[in-house]
């Protein structure tokens, strides 16, 4: 691993910047895959098919609720500080 790395760290940036890339997102994948085993296994077939999809996706859409929110808030406070000036 640590070959691997100090191997990476010769190349150029752009070539640096893809492997980070993949490795991220080769990670990214691994968990959510892991996830989704996790959450299939806590249920029967049976609740799973009769629980809605917006009811799996409640808390994913308060956090975006929520951030939607606060860019509104961002974006009133902008431009009450351009009118100010």
């Amino acid at each position: 691993m640590f070959a691997f790395i100090h191997n990476l760290k010769s190349k150029p940036t752009d070539v640096r910047n893809r492997a980070a890339i993949f490795i991220a997102i080769s990670f990214t994948v691994l968990i959510v895959g892991i996830w989704f085993m996790v959450v299939k296994n806590e249920k029967t077939d049976e609740e799973v098919q009769t629980k809605s999809m917006r009811e799996e996706i409640k808390p994913l859409m308060m956090i975006f609720g929520n951030a939607g929110k606060g860019f509104s808030e961002i974006k009133e406070n902008i431009s009450n500080t351009k009118k100010e000036n």
